[in-house]
């Protein structure tokens, strides 16, 4: 088995996800995670965690979904994590009350607020009674302040320009339902769930699938567990 440094790769673990895979229980034996972290670091760990575990981790990103694959195959981990293309805002391919845990970092804040509920729904109907969703979203930050920022009140997605290393504004767009305590829990809790905590912080996060361009910032984020 070929090893990977990860630390070449960008791929430095994040207190998130530190915390995120730290709270996995012995009996938490299928995990699902849409939107695969960098290099399927995560879930890599993971694995690595429990010989039980399997894992399926889905990304609607091409590139990154070729990267990933192959180092998790350098890693001899292919029969336990399966990486999958798949939208997460589309009916989900598994059964009811079948995933222990769900761990969705840094992904449901490029959902509108329809899709987003959608997906909850999703969420609560794979998982298994007392299962657990692990979540971390994008809150409002010193980046919506770009002169040309729009903000859509049914969706409530903000699309806004990026600001540079520099701090100087640039010409590429995205767009984001960027949350609060409240507005994450609202929504966790019309899909069914209870929320075990709720906190918020500031993290380094980056622009790119390996890690490797950084934010000039740090960005707060909301963390979340919940349970059904």
């Amino acid at each position: 088995m070929q090893e990977i440094d990860f630390s070449k790769l960008g791929a430095k673990f994040s207190p998130s996800e530190k915390r995120g895979v730290g709270l996995l229980r012995d009996t938490d034996l299928l995990i699902f995670c849409p939107g695969i972290s960098t290099c399927g670091f995560a879930e890599i760990k993971m694995a690595l965690q429990n010989k039980k575990r399997q894992i399926i981790a889905t990304t609607i990103d091409a590139e990154g979904f070729g990267k990933t694959k192959k180092i998790i195959e350098q890693q001899g981990l292919s029969n336990r994590i399966q990486v999958k293309i798949e939208n997460v805002t589309k009916p989900m391919p598994y059964d009811d009350k079948c995933f222990d845990f769900i761990y969705a970092r840094l992904i449901l804040h490029y959902l509108s607020k329809q899709e987003l509920d959608k997906t909850l729904e999703e969420f609560y109907r794979i998982l298994k009674p007392s299962g657990r969703v692990f979540i971390v979203v994008r809150k409002k930050d010193w980046e919506v302040n770009s002169p040309n920022t729009e903000y859509d009140n049914n969706t409530k997605m903000i699309t806004y320009q990026l600001f540079d290393s520099d701090m100087k504004i640039t010409p590429i767009t995205v767009s984001r339902y960027l949350h609060t305590k409240d507005s994450i829990s609202n929504h966790l809790k019309t899909a069914g769930f209870g929320i075990e905590y709720i906190k918020e912080y500031e993290e380094q996060l980056f622009r790119d699938y390996l890690r490797t361009s950084p934010a000039p910032k740090l960005s707060s984020v909301i963390e979340l567990l919940a349970n059904k």
